[in-house]
């Protein structure tokens, strides 16, 4: 299938390197993600044999530090959104039902399931409250600072400060749960629900660590340094 019969959010979600091209075109693949790129470019009148181009040169063996390094921050802040809140809001809930699942049939055999449950459903909480944050608040002041005419009016120290201390104490809910099931060991008498709950909490801490990692290493310094002095 050539890209321009794919949707710009599939394209993003398979090459994440791909959002810095679409952002060289102005093709929108958060919001307008679910549009074919044929369609959008059509709508926008760019040449989608110009980007298609510039999609083949991408190649997974790049270096993704560097990639990310080199995205501005409102790219950056379209590749969180879409790869990690978007992951958070589907998956999150499923997870949770597997937890519950297990907690319920198994937690007489294995109690400390139970714990996991109640742990994680606290940990999703948090972290949808910690996203609406971000959505609301930090994320659209750092877009404001790549404006034309952007100032120090625009205050990030403090709300950047709050985002980073959540981002540890999900960090110390998720260790809380690494330990409670042994890295994610899977029992040897487990059914498949509780096999594929440890699948998907191994998982979701990978994802958690790139989404922190961007953040907290990425995007808020980033941020910091656009600030103009006062």
């Amino acid at each position: 299938m050539k890209y321009a019969e794919k949707t710009i959010g599939s394209i993003v979600a398979e090459n994440y390197q791909a959002a810095a091209v679409f952002d060289k075109y102005r093709l929108d693949f958060c919001c307008g993600g679910k549009k074919l790129l044929g369609e959008a470019c059509s709508q926008r009148q760019i040449n989608v044999e110009e980007v298609e181009a510039d999609l083949r040169q991408l190649t997974q063996s790049a270096d993704p530090a560097k990639a990310f390094q080199q995205m501005d921050s409102g790219t950056l802040i379209s590749y969180i959104l879409l790869q990690h809140h978007f992951y958070i809001r589907q998956y999150g809930p499923i997870i949770l039902q597997h937890l519950e699942k297990v907690a319920h049939k198994h937690g007489g055999n294995f109690p400390y399931m139970i714990r996991v449950a109640a742990v994680f459903s606290a940990l999703l909480e948090e972290l949808l409250q910690h996203m609406r944050k971000e959505e609301e608040v930090l994320f659209p002041a750092i877009r404001s600072l790549d404006l034309p005419g952007s100032n120090s009016n625009v205050h990030i120290q403090a709300p950047i400060r709050v985002m980073e201390q959540e981002h540890d104490e999900a960090g110390f809910l998720l260790e809380e749960i690494r330990t409670l099931t042994n890295n994610y060991t899977i029992p040897e008498q487990a059914c498949t629900t509780f096999r594929i709950s440890l699948m998907e909490l191994e998982e979701f801490e990978a994802r958690m660590h790139e989404h922190v990692h961007l953040e907290n290493n990425i995007l808020f310094p980033k941020a910091l340094h656009m600030m103009i002095p006062a």
